[in-house]
């Protein structure tokens, strides 16, 4: 789980860091979202979702953002083989 990577460990660890950042999610809909479990969300709440996950620095990476891993790839020309 993307969370995980980024040490996020708990449905509620990561709501109160969305609700930090100004996203607001019931704890109904967050479970939903921890589980997999069918839940209708907004693109534009997938975006902050994604922005806070990709924007925070991941143990797997060497405390690097996923978003500067990528930037990386994309600059060293290994994108394609990475």
């Amino acid at each position: 789980m993307k969370a995980a990577e980024c040490g996020i460990w708990k449905s509620a660890e990561l709501r109160r860091l969305l609700a930090e950042a100004g996203l607001e999610i019931s704890a109904e809909k967050m479970s939903g979202l921890w589980t997999g479990t069918h839940t209708t969300v907004r693109l534009d709440d997938l975006d902050a979702i994604a922005h806070e996950l990709n924007h925070r620095p991941c143990k797997t990476h060497g405390y690097r953002t996923p978003a500067e891993v990528c930037a990386g790839l994309l600059n060293s020309g290994d994108a394609l083989t990475a």
